[in-house]
Protein backbone atom coordinates (compact mmCIF):
# COMPACT_ATOMS: atom_id res chain seq x y z
CA UNK A 1 0.00 0.00 0.00
CA UNK A 2 1.82 3.22 0.90
CA UNK A 3 5.39 3.35 2.23
CA UNK A 4 5.33 6.99 3.68
CA UNK A 5 3.41 9.60 5.71
CA UNK A 6 4.20 11.50 2.48
CA UNK A 7 1.44 8.96 0.75
CA UNK A 8 -0.75 8.99 3.22
CA UNK A 9 -1.55 12.54 2.94
CA UNK A 10 -1.50 12.55 -0.93
CA UNK A 11 -4.02 9.89 -0.59
CA UNK A 12 -6.49 12.21 1.91
CA UNK A 13 -5.70 15.19 -0.29
CA UNK A 14 -8.13 13.30 -3.00
CA UNK A 15 -11.35 13.05 -0.36
CA UNK A 16 -10.35 15.44 2.61
CA UNK A 17 -12.16 12.67 5.22
CA UNK A 18 -11.16 11.29 8.04
CA UNK A 19 -13.34 8.84 10.57
CA UNK A 20 -12.33 7.17 13.45
CA UNK A 21 -15.89 5.57 14.57
CA UNK A 22 -17.20 2.76 11.94
CA UNK A 23 -20.74 4.37 12.82
CA UNK A 24 -20.07 7.24 10.95
CA UNK A 25 -18.42 6.39 7.90
CA UNK A 26 -18.27 8.66 5.07
CA UNK A 27 -17.51 7.10 1.30
CA UNK A 28 -14.06 7.69 0.50
CA UNK A 29 -12.61 8.51 3.97
CA UNK A 30 -9.82 7.45 5.93
CA UNK A 31 -10.68 5.28 8.34
CA UNK A 32 -7.95 5.35 11.37
CA UNK A 33 -8.22 2.13 13.45
CA UNK A 34 -7.60 4.12 16.86
CA UNK A 35 -7.23 1.87 20.36
CA UNK A 36 -8.66 2.48 23.86
CA UNK A 37 -8.63 1.03 27.54
CA UNK A 38 -12.24 -0.54 26.19
CA UNK A 39 -11.82 -0.75 22.18
CA UNK A 40 -9.88 -1.95 19.45
CA UNK A 41 -10.75 0.24 16.17
CA UNK A 42 -8.35 -2.68 14.63
CA UNK A 43 -11.02 -5.18 14.82
CA UNK A 44 -13.51 -2.85 12.81
CA UNK A 45 -11.19 -2.16 9.91
CA UNK A 46 -13.40 -4.83 7.60
CA UNK A 47 -16.77 -3.12 8.56
CA UNK A 48 -15.23 0.38 7.58
CA UNK A 49 -14.64 -1.01 4.12
CA UNK A 50 -17.76 -2.46 3.71
CA UNK A 51 -19.45 0.99 4.61
CA UNK A 52 -17.17 2.65 2.13
CA UNK A 53 -14.12 3.78 3.48
CA UNK A 54 -11.33 3.21 0.85
CA UNK A 55 -8.32 2.96 3.09
CA UNK A 56 -7.83 1.99 7.06
CA UNK A 57 -4.84 2.83 9.41
CA UNK A 58 -4.19 -0.21 11.30
CA UNK A 59 -1.53 -1.17 13.53
CA UNK A 60 -2.15 -4.79 14.32
CA UNK A 61 -0.68 -7.06 11.74
CA UNK A 62 -3.81 -9.91 11.41
CA UNK A 63 -6.04 -6.61 10.55
CA UNK A 64 -4.73 -5.81 7.40
CA UNK A 65 -5.12 -6.79 4.08
CA UNK A 66 -4.68 -4.63 0.19
CA UNK A 67 -6.71 -1.51 1.41
CA UNK A 68 -5.12 -0.98 5.05
CA UNK A 69 -1.79 0.53 5.97
CA UNK A 70 0.13 -0.77 8.77
CA UNK A 71 1.27 1.03 10.94
CA UNK A 72 3.62 1.18 14.17
CA UNK A 73 1.54 3.37 16.10
CA UNK A 74 -2.24 4.67 14.48
CA UNK A 75 -2.55 7.57 16.50
CA UNK A 76 0.72 8.74 16.08
CA UNK A 77 0.05 8.72 12.58
CA UNK A 78 -2.93 10.52 13.02
CA UNK A 79 -0.89 13.10 14.92
CA UNK A 80 1.35 13.18 12.22
CA UNK A 81 -0.85 13.68 9.51
CA UNK A 82 -2.58 16.09 10.99
CA UNK A 83 0.61 18.22 11.40
CA UNK A 84 1.71 17.45 7.81
CA UNK A 85 -1.72 19.10 7.49
CA UNK A 86 -1.34 21.87 9.19
CA UNK A 87 2.31 22.90 7.56
CA UNK A 88 0.30 23.28 4.01
CA UNK A 89 -1.80 26.44 5.65
CA UNK A 90 -0.89 29.95 5.76
CA UNK A 91 -3.49 31.37 8.00
CA UNK A 92 -3.66 32.32 11.68
CA UNK A 93 -4.32 29.57 13.75
CA UNK A 94 -5.53 30.55 17.67
CA UNK A 95 -4.96 28.25 20.22
CA UNK A 96 -7.38 28.58 23.09
CA UNK A 97 -6.71 26.67 26.98
CA UNK A 98 -7.53 27.45 30.26
CA UNK A 99 -9.07 26.03 33.51
CA UNK A 100 -12.70 27.42 33.05
CA UNK A 101 -14.22 28.80 29.88
CA UNK A 102 -12.26 27.68 26.88
CA UNK A 103 -15.45 26.22 24.79
CA UNK A 104 -17.42 29.63 25.19
CA UNK A 105 -14.89 31.77 24.85
CA UNK A 106 -13.86 29.71 21.48
CA UNK A 107 -17.54 30.07 20.53
CA UNK A 108 -17.67 33.62 20.92
CA UNK A 109 -14.56 34.09 19.07
CA UNK A 110 -15.93 32.03 16.10
CA UNK A 111 -19.34 34.35 16.09
CA UNK A 112 -17.36 37.25 16.52
CA UNK A 113 -14.86 36.24 13.57
CA UNK A 114 -17.10 35.20 11.00
CA UNK A 115 -18.11 38.71 10.62
CA UNK A 116 -15.06 39.34 8.63
CA UNK A 117 -13.72 35.90 7.75
CA UNK A 118 -14.77 32.32 7.06
CA UNK A 119 -13.36 30.89 10.00
CA UNK A 120 -12.82 27.30 11.33
CA UNK A 121 -13.28 26.49 15.21
CA UNK A 122 -13.01 23.05 17.07
CA UNK A 123 -16.13 21.19 17.51
CA UNK A 124 -17.88 20.99 20.45
CA UNK A 125 -14.92 19.86 23.22
CA UNK A 126 -12.70 17.99 20.62
CA UNK A 127 -9.76 19.63 22.52
CA UNK A 128 -7.55 16.55 22.77
CA UNK A 129 -4.62 14.43 21.57
CA UNK A 130 -7.91 12.91 19.29
CA UNK A 131 -10.07 16.25 18.82
CA UNK A 132 -7.08 18.05 18.01
CA UNK A 133 -5.74 15.93 15.28
CA UNK A 134 -9.34 15.57 13.89
CA UNK A 135 -10.08 19.26 14.05
CA UNK A 136 -6.77 20.26 11.96
CA UNK A 137 -7.58 17.85 9.49
CA UNK A 138 -10.74 19.59 8.85
CA UNK A 139 -9.51 22.87 8.02
CA UNK A 140 -9.00 23.35 4.35
CA UNK A 141 -7.91 26.13 2.25
CA UNK A 142 -11.21 27.95 2.12
CA UNK A 143 -10.36 28.77 5.89
CA UNK A 144 -8.83 32.20 6.57
CA UNK A 145 -8.49 31.68 10.28
CA UNK A 146 -9.08 28.71 12.63
CA UNK A 147 -9.25 28.32 16.50
CA UNK A 148 -8.58 25.15 18.04
CA UNK A 149 -9.45 24.24 21.66
CA UNK A 150 -6.53 22.44 23.97
CA UNK A 151 -7.70 20.23 26.97
CA UNK A 152 -5.67 19.04 29.10
CA UNK A 153 -5.31 16.93 32.72
CA UNK A 154 -1.89 16.61 32.92
CA UNK A 155 1.21 18.34 32.94
CA UNK A 156 3.46 18.37 28.76
CA UNK A 157 -0.50 17.82 27.54
CA UNK A 158 -0.45 21.18 25.87
CA UNK A 159 3.07 21.17 24.75
CA UNK A 160 2.46 18.15 22.72
CA UNK A 161 -0.60 19.67 21.33
CA UNK A 162 0.90 22.70 20.27
CA UNK A 163 3.70 20.70 18.38
CA UNK A 164 0.61 18.82 16.73
CA UNK A 165 -1.14 22.12 15.67
CA UNK A 166 1.67 24.87 15.57
CA UNK A 167 -0.64 27.67 17.14
CA UNK A 168 0.72 31.42 15.59
CA UNK A 169 -1.53 32.73 18.54
CA UNK A 170 -2.87 31.83 21.72
CA UNK A 171 -4.88 32.83 24.78
CA UNK A 172 -5.50 31.19 28.20
CA UNK A 173 -8.58 31.83 29.33
CA UNK A 174 -7.65 32.04 33.11
CA UNK A 175 -6.05 29.24 35.85
CA UNK A 176 -8.22 27.57 38.10
CA UNK A 177 -8.30 24.30 40.35
CA UNK A 178 -9.55 22.34 37.59
CA UNK A 179 -8.03 18.57 37.05
CA UNK A 180 -6.19 18.81 40.57
CA UNK A 181 -5.34 15.23 40.69
CA UNK A 182 -3.75 15.30 37.43
CA UNK A 183 -1.75 18.45 37.91
CA UNK A 184 -1.30 18.25 41.58
CA UNK A 185 -1.82 22.17 42.82
CA UNK A 186 -2.68 25.12 41.44
CA UNK A 187 1.23 25.99 40.38
CA UNK A 188 0.80 22.44 38.60
CA UNK A 189 -1.91 23.73 36.55
CA UNK A 190 -0.25 27.18 35.88
CA UNK A 191 2.97 25.33 34.85
CA UNK A 192 0.65 23.32 32.41
CA UNK A 193 -1.29 25.72 30.94
CA UNK A 194 1.59 28.55 30.41
CA UNK A 195 3.00 25.23 28.07
CA UNK A 196 1.22 27.35 25.66
CA UNK A 197 2.86 30.37 26.00
CA UNK A 198 6.09 28.74 26.17
CA UNK A 199 5.83 27.48 22.75
CA UNK A 200 4.62 30.89 21.40
CA UNK A 201 7.49 33.11 22.61
CA UNK A 202 9.51 30.18 21.50
CA UNK A 203 8.51 30.27 17.96
CA UNK A 204 7.51 34.50 17.73
CA UNK A 205 3.81 33.65 17.75
CA UNK A 206 1.31 36.27 19.42
CA UNK A 207 0.15 35.74 23.21
CA UNK A 208 -3.82 37.64 24.55
CA UNK A 209 -2.81 37.89 27.93
CA UNK A 210 -5.84 37.99 30.21
CA UNK A 211 -4.32 40.95 32.92
CA UNK A 212 -7.23 40.05 35.00
CA UNK A 213 -6.13 36.66 36.20
CA UNK A 214 -3.73 36.72 38.98
CA UNK A 215 -1.93 33.16 38.66
CA UNK A 216 -0.96 34.24 35.27
CA UNK A 217 -0.29 37.39 35.79
CA UNK A 218 2.09 35.85 38.44
CA UNK A 219 4.29 34.43 35.02
CA UNK A 220 5.99 38.26 34.66
CA UNK A 221 6.33 37.34 31.05
CA UNK A 222 9.53 39.13 29.61
CA UNK A 223 8.25 39.23 25.69
CA UNK A 224 7.36 41.87 23.21
CA UNK A 225 4.40 40.32 21.63
CA UNK A 226 1.57 40.16 24.53
CA UNK A 227 -2.34 42.05 23.29
CA UNK A 228 -3.52 42.11 26.82
CA UNK A 229 -6.77 42.49 27.77
CA UNK A 230 -8.63 43.33 30.97
CA UNK A 231 -9.16 46.27 33.34
CA UNK A 232 -5.87 47.67 33.52
CA UNK A 233 -5.78 51.37 31.47
CA UNK A 234 -3.15 49.67 29.13
CA UNK A 235 -4.76 47.07 28.15
CA UNK A 236 -5.15 46.76 24.16
CA UNK A 237 -8.77 45.62 24.87
CA UNK A 238 -9.94 47.39 27.92
CA UNK A 239 -13.16 46.58 30.53
CA UNK A 240 -14.02 49.63 31.38
CA UNK A 241 -17.27 48.38 33.53
CA UNK A 242 -20.08 45.65 33.35
CA UNK A 243 -23.62 45.96 34.61
CA UNK A 244 -24.99 42.35 36.32
CA UNK A 245 -28.19 40.68 35.94
CA UNK A 246 -29.59 37.95 34.98
CA UNK A 247 -27.54 38.83 31.90
CA UNK A 248 -24.35 40.78 31.11
CA UNK A 249 -23.83 43.89 29.79
CA UNK A 250 -20.17 44.91 29.11
CA UNK A 251 -18.65 48.43 28.49
CA UNK A 252 -15.28 47.93 26.31
CA UNK A 253 -13.09 49.89 24.30
CA UNK A 254 -9.61 48.70 22.65
CA UNK A 255 -6.71 50.42 20.92
CA UNK A 256 -8.51 49.88 16.90
CA UNK A 257 -11.80 50.50 19.10
CA UNK A 258 -11.03 54.06 21.01
CA UNK A 259 -14.46 55.31 21.76
CA UNK A 260 -16.92 53.84 24.21
CA UNK A 261 -18.79 50.40 23.44
CA UNK A 262 -21.24 48.66 25.33
CA UNK A 263 -21.99 44.67 24.16
CA UNK A 264 -24.82 42.86 25.41
CA UNK A 265 -25.22 39.40 26.00
CA UNK A 266 -27.34 36.26 26.89
CA UNK A 267 -24.55 34.64 29.04
CA UNK A 268 -25.08 34.97 33.16
CA UNK A 269 -22.11 34.87 34.90
CA UNK A 270 -19.61 37.26 36.24
CA UNK A 271 -17.38 34.47 35.26
CA UNK A 272 -18.31 34.82 31.51
CA UNK A 273 -17.27 38.68 32.08
CA UNK A 274 -13.44 37.38 31.04
CA UNK A 275 -14.46 35.20 28.46
CA UNK A 276 -16.66 37.83 26.64
CA UNK A 277 -13.72 40.35 26.89
CA UNK A 278 -11.24 38.08 25.64
CA UNK A 279 -13.56 37.53 22.37
CA UNK A 280 -13.27 40.79 22.16
CA UNK A 281 -10.28 41.39 22.30
CA UNK A 282 -9.32 38.88 19.36
CA UNK A 283 -11.69 40.27 17.07
CA UNK A 284 -10.57 43.71 17.34
CA UNK A 285 -6.89 42.68 17.37
CA UNK A 286 -8.07 40.99 13.68
CA UNK A 287 -9.79 44.10 12.70
CA UNK A 288 -13.53 42.99 13.16
CA UNK A 289 -15.68 46.41 13.79
CA UNK A 290 -16.97 47.35 16.97
CA UNK A 291 -20.57 47.35 15.74
CA UNK A 292 -19.77 43.66 14.47
CA UNK A 293 -18.53 42.61 17.87
CA UNK A 294 -21.80 43.94 19.86
CA UNK A 295 -23.83 42.12 17.52
CA UNK A 296 -22.23 39.17 17.68
CA UNK A 297 -22.15 39.08 21.24
CA UNK A 298 -25.45 39.95 21.12
CA UNK A 299 -26.72 37.15 19.39
CA UNK A 300 -24.54 34.63 20.47
CA UNK A 301 -26.28 32.12 22.27
CA UNK A 302 -24.90 29.42 24.72
CA UNK A 303 -25.77 25.71 24.04
CA UNK A 304 -24.29 22.41 25.28
CA UNK A 305 -25.54 22.96 28.91
CA UNK A 306 -23.01 25.81 29.51
CA UNK A 307 -24.23 28.86 31.11
CA UNK A 308 -27.69 28.94 29.70
CA UNK A 309 -30.61 30.63 31.36
CA UNK A 310 -33.99 28.16 30.31
CA UNK A 311 -37.37 29.50 31.31
CA UNK A 312 -39.65 26.63 32.69
CA UNK A 313 -42.78 27.27 33.52
CA UNK A 314 -43.09 30.07 35.76
CA UNK A 315 -39.12 28.98 36.99
CA UNK A 316 -36.00 29.83 36.16
CA UNK A 317 -33.00 27.28 35.54
CA UNK A 318 -29.61 28.05 35.02
CA UNK A 319 -28.36 25.00 33.38
CA UNK A 320 -24.70 24.95 33.82
CA UNK A 321 -24.42 21.06 33.72
CA UNK A 322 -21.77 20.48 31.13
CA UNK A 323 -18.65 20.18 33.88
CA UNK A 324 -17.76 21.28 36.88
CA UNK A 325 -14.18 22.23 39.42
CA UNK A 326 -14.20 23.98 42.44
CA UNK A 327 -13.50 27.04 41.13
CA UNK A 328 -16.18 27.26 38.29
CA UNK A 329 -18.61 25.81 41.06
CA UNK A 330 -17.50 28.63 43.82
CA UNK A 331 -17.88 31.66 40.41
CA UNK A 332 -21.45 30.22 39.83
CA UNK A 333 -22.95 29.69 43.31
CA UNK A 334 -21.60 33.82 43.59
CA UNK A 335 -23.06 34.70 40.93
CA UNK A 336 -26.22 32.76 41.38
CA UNK A 337 -26.78 34.32 45.11
CA UNK A 338 -25.83 37.69 43.84
CA UNK A 339 -27.96 38.07 40.17
CA UNK A 340 -31.20 36.01 41.34
CA UNK A 341 -34.19 37.29 43.38
CA UNK A 342 -36.64 35.30 45.18
CA UNK A 343 -36.54 32.04 46.13
CA UNK A 344 -33.25 30.43 45.10
CA UNK A 345 -32.31 27.11 45.21
CA UNK A 346 -29.09 25.59 43.93
CA UNK A 347 -28.68 21.68 42.63
CA UNK A 348 -25.38 20.90 42.41
CA UNK A 349 -23.82 17.63 41.95
CA UNK A 350 -20.42 16.19 42.69
CA UNK A 351 -16.92 17.30 41.18
CA UNK A 352 -14.55 14.80 40.05
CA UNK A 353 -10.83 14.58 39.38
CA UNK A 354 -9.94 15.69 42.68
CA UNK A 355 -7.85 13.31 44.02
CA UNK A 356 -6.63 14.05 47.57
CA UNK A 357 -8.38 17.60 47.36
CA UNK A 358 -11.70 15.72 47.09
CA UNK A 359 -12.86 15.80 50.37
CA UNK A 360 -11.33 19.56 51.55
CA UNK A 361 -12.91 21.29 48.19
CA UNK A 362 -16.54 19.64 48.86
CA UNK A 363 -16.53 20.80 52.21
CA UNK A 364 -15.33 24.06 51.19
CA UNK A 365 -18.52 24.76 48.35
CA UNK A 366 -21.05 23.44 51.21
CA UNK A 367 -19.35 26.16 53.64
CA UNK A 368 -19.81 28.30 50.45
CA UNK A 369 -23.41 27.83 50.29
CA UNK A 370 -23.66 28.20 53.79
CA UNK A 371 -22.22 31.59 54.10
CA UNK A 372 -24.14 32.84 51.29
CA UNK A 373 -27.62 32.00 53.04
CA UNK A 374 -29.41 29.93 50.65
CA UNK A 375 -32.11 27.88 52.89
CA UNK A 376 -32.30 25.10 50.71
CA UNK A 377 -30.15 23.48 48.15
CA UNK A 378 -29.62 19.99 46.78
CA UNK A 379 -26.37 18.09 46.55
CA UNK A 380 -25.84 15.24 44.04
CA UNK A 381 -23.46 12.20 44.65
CA UNK A 382 -21.46 10.33 47.15
CA UNK A 383 -18.80 13.37 47.74
CA UNK A 384 -21.60 15.45 49.18
CA UNK A 385 -22.47 12.14 50.91
CA UNK A 386 -20.97 14.11 54.39
CA UNK A 387 -23.33 16.46 54.45
CA UNK A 388 -26.75 14.35 53.75
CA UNK A 389 -27.94 15.20 57.48
CA UNK A 390 -27.53 19.18 57.57
CA UNK A 391 -31.12 20.77 58.03
CA UNK A 392 -30.81 22.69 54.85
CA UNK A 393 -29.70 20.09 52.63
CA UNK A 394 -31.56 17.64 49.98
CA UNK A 395 -29.04 14.38 49.36
CA UNK A 396 -30.24 12.58 46.62
CA UNK A 397 -27.29 9.76 45.22
CA UNK A 398 -28.43 10.20 41.84
CA UNK A 399 -29.55 13.60 38.97
CA UNK A 400 -32.24 11.39 38.53
CA UNK A 401 -33.87 11.06 41.82
CA UNK A 402 -33.09 14.84 42.83
CA UNK A 403 -35.38 15.32 39.50
CA UNK A 404 -37.68 13.40 40.46
CA UNK A 405 -37.87 15.31 44.39
CA UNK A 406 -38.03 18.40 42.44
CA UNK A 407 -40.98 17.75 40.18
CA UNK A 408 -42.52 16.30 43.29
CA UNK A 409 -42.43 19.52 44.38
CA UNK A 410 -44.09 21.40 41.95
CA UNK A 411 -42.12 24.64 42.99
CA UNK A 412 -43.74 28.50 41.37
CA UNK A 413 -41.71 31.07 40.16
CA UNK A 414 -38.29 29.44 41.76
CA UNK A 415 -34.75 30.13 40.45
CA UNK A 416 -32.73 27.22 40.02
CA UNK A 417 -28.72 26.82 39.52
CA UNK A 418 -28.15 23.04 38.20
CA UNK A 419 -23.98 22.47 37.76
CA UNK A 420 -22.00 19.63 38.14
CA UNK A 421 -19.35 17.54 36.95
CA UNK A 422 -19.90 15.74 33.22
CA UNK A 423 -19.75 12.29 35.03
CA UNK A 424 -22.54 12.94 37.20
CA UNK A 425 -25.25 14.12 34.74
CA UNK A 426 -26.97 16.88 36.34
CA UNK A 427 -28.64 17.92 32.72
CA UNK A 428 -30.98 14.74 33.69
CA UNK A 429 -32.55 17.35 36.53
CA UNK A 430 -34.06 19.22 33.78
CA UNK A 431 -36.45 16.21 33.17
CA UNK A 432 -38.46 17.59 36.31
CA UNK A 433 -39.23 20.68 34.66
CA UNK A 434 -41.10 18.67 31.44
Amino acid sequence: MYSSLTDLYKHFTKQSVVCTDTRKISDGCIFFALKGPNFNGNQFAAEAIEKGATLCVVDENEYANEKCLLVENVLETLQSMANLHRKTLNIPIIAITGSNGKTTTKELCREILARKYNVFATSGNLNNHIGVPLSLLSLSTKHQLAIIEMGANHKNEIESLCKIAEPTYGLITNIGSAHLEGFGSIAGILKAKSELFDYLIANDGTIFFNGNDSHLNSLELNYSKIIPYGSEKNSFCELLEFERTEHLKIKWKSKNEPTENIAHSSLTGDYNIENILAATCVGSYFGVPATDINLAIRNYESKNNRSQIVIKNSNTIVLDAYNANPSSMMAAISNFSQSFKGVKIPVLGEMHELGNFTKEEHKNIFNELTKLGFEEFILVGNNFEPFKTKEQVKYFNTASEAGKWIQDQNFKNANFLIKGSRATGMEKVMLAFE
